[in-house]
């Protein structure tokens, strides 16, 4: 997409997790990126806000 769009950045948010995260980010055309990694929804249905804070925390490590 961004070789058509070449004045347009992105928030890729398909298939990004932890381990692949900083290769979306290292593209110019990509300012942040999203994944369910970062609030799995049986962490969010469980209330387990420590978990998404921890993922949080490591993907801000990881970028």
């Amino acid at each position: 997409m961004g070789a058509v769009f070449k004045d347009i950045i992105f928030c890729p948010t398909g298939g990004i997790n932890e381990n692949n995260q900083q290769d979306f980010l290292s593209l110019n055309n990509v300012f942040a990126v999203g994944g369910t990694w970062i609030a799995n929804p049986s962490w969010v249905e469980n209330k387990e806000w420590t978990k998404i804070t921890q993922a949080c925390e490591a993907a801000q490590k990881n970028s």
